[in-house]
């Protein structure tokens, strides 16, 4: 009874309505991050909009597309949970970087060395460890100059000597 637009094609109404329908349903559901995705853009201010939400989508979506392997569904749904996890990481991506620009006291990014004995010797100037000693680690003089300290007076410069460190790492950050 479906009324037969071409006759070669085999195509029929129900075919149609039916593919629009799935076409739909995949672009549906990314449709209203369009708008969102627009305004951070334009304005650079994610402020409104929640990562929480993108989480729980993306657990959701993922969730779906592992349960297409056990049990198959059909296939515009499980297209609609691909297209909706690269949604999500477009926006978590777009407001990640929106939010990275807008902080107010941006930190320094850490640089790391691979010569430990410059990171010693750096630790020495400007912790007040004893100097003479040569550690090859960083986590080596930490100790060291903890454990020298502790012989002199006990727990509370085992404590000074923590803060002190943790001083030195503040001010290496900033």
């Amino acid at each position: 009874m479906d009324w037969i637009i071409s006759d070669e094609l085999g195509l029929t109404v129900g075919h149609v309505v039916g593919w629009g329908a799935a076409g739909a349903m995949i672009i549906g559901g990314v449709a209203p991050y369009i708008p969102q995705y627009r305004q951070i853009k334009r304005t650079q201010d994610a402020e409104g909009f929640s990562l929480y939400v993108c989480l729980t989508l993306l657990i959701a979506n993922t969730l779906r597309i592992l349960f297409w392997f056990g049990k198959r569904y059909e296939l515009p749904l499980l297209i609609q949970s691909i297209v909706m996890n690269i949604t999500m990481f477009v926006m978590i991506h777009l407001c990640v970087n929106v939010r990275k620009k807008n902080q107010i006291i941006r930190a320094r990014e850490r640089i790391f060395t691979d010569q430990p004995d410059e990171t010693a010797r750096w630790l020495e100037q400007h912790s007040g460890a004893p100097s003479g000693e040569k550690p090859h680690r960083f986590y080596e003089s930490a100790y060291k100059f903890t454990l020298h300290s502790s012989r002199l007076c006990g727990f509370p410069c085992i404590l000074k000597d923590l803060l002190a460190i943790m001083n030195v790492f503040v001010s290496m950050t900033f």
